[in-house]
């Protein structure tokens, strides 16, 4: 009698046991990093859930052509020691139980974080075309540890901003595919420029003309002769008598060449050629794309600016 009931609750505790989840694995790149892509698109950010109320961390999710990224980092001393998560095109897709409850055993991906860490990368394959809707399901168990590394808190955190329909809390989110801008290249193209009104003659050049106050406003820095590259202003310098203040703004994208890349020269008769820079009396080296530079204003009518600039290109990327 005794080994009957004996072998009964053998058979009983036998029962109970939970049978062992097969989880599906499947090809996919896993780096531990708390950098996003450089090249990514469509970043999206979202709550990790932590005991249902609090914020234990953040997920951030993009993508690429190739793959598709979701990073899972913690906060306030969380640490995450599993992760599961799966991708699907509905609601549907999410492994659930027969009550609607998601099992994360079968999610596509399983991670056992040892040693925990902090923030952990999913790289997922890309098989989505841009604008698609993915559902996303991200289940984790997050521990707090004390000095020692002893685990002092431990909590079940779903990741998300929608809130799963069924008897046990969980949550889950929905992220869209995201058109990446082409990657934009540069190159430098040197040229010279010169202030003021263009003179149609051969070799080109411009020529600033002051009013009867010395001053030239809002005078075009042209470079290749026809593409405007700044703007120089010419005015009686009022700090110091006697003397023109010439300041040079360049445009957005552009900037100076090396060496000596600024010449000055001022005129009484507006010159009929173009002025070879090496022979003008004022020059040198500037390092900034604005700055200023004072000439003698006596017998002055006319002022010859060149600036030696490089101008930023968009080219393809190889």
């Amino acid at each position: 009698m005794i080994l009957v009931l004996f072998t009964g609750i053998l058979s009983l505790l036998s029962s109970c046991e939970k049978e062992p989840i097969e989880t599906e694995v499947n090809e996919f790149i896993l780096k531990s990093t708390s950098e996003q892509p450089e090249h990514a698109c469509g970043e999206t950010s979202f709550d990790l859930w932590a005991g249902q109320t609090m914020k234990s961390g953040l997920i951030t999710i993009s993508n690429d052509e190739e793959n598709i990224f979701i990073e899972i980092t913690t906060k306030d001393g969380w640490q995450l020691q599993q992760t599961h998560l799966h991708l699907g095109s509905t609601y549907q897709d999410i492994p659930k139980n027969k009550s609607g409850v998601p099992v994360p055993g079968h999610f596509t991906y399983n991670t056992l974080h040892l040693p925990l860490v902090t923030t952990y990368t999913y790289t997922v394959p890309n098989n989505r075309s841009i604008g698609d809707e993915i559902i996303i399901a991200i289940h984790a168990e997050v521990v707090k540890t004390d000095k020692s590394g002893e685990i002092i808190g431990e909590e079940t955190a779903w990741a998300g901003n929608i809130e799963g329909p069924s008897s046990r809390w969980w949550f889950y989110l929905s992220f869209t595919m995201a058109e990446c801008e082409d990657e934009i290249c540069y190159k430098y193209q040197d040229e010279t420029a010169w202030a003021g009104t263009l003179k149609d003659v051969t070799p080109w050049f411009a020529i600033i003309e002051l009013d009867e106050t010395q001053t030239a406003k809002d005078q075009p820095l042209w470079a290749g002769k026809y593409l405007r590259t700044g703007t120089v202003y010419v005015r009686p310098d009022a700090l110091n008598p006697g003397m023109l203040k010439i300041t040079v703004r360049l445009a957005e994208d552009v900037f100076l060449q090396e060496g000596d890349n600024w010449f000055i020269q001022g005129y009484y008769a507006m010159p009929t050629s173009r002025p070879v820079s090496e022979d003008m009396t004022y020059k040198g080296s500037e390092h900034w794309r604005e700055f200023v530079k004072r000439i003698p204003a006596e017998n002055v009518n006319f002022v010859a600016v060149q600036i030696n600039i490089s101008i930023q290109i968009e080219i393809p990327c190889e």
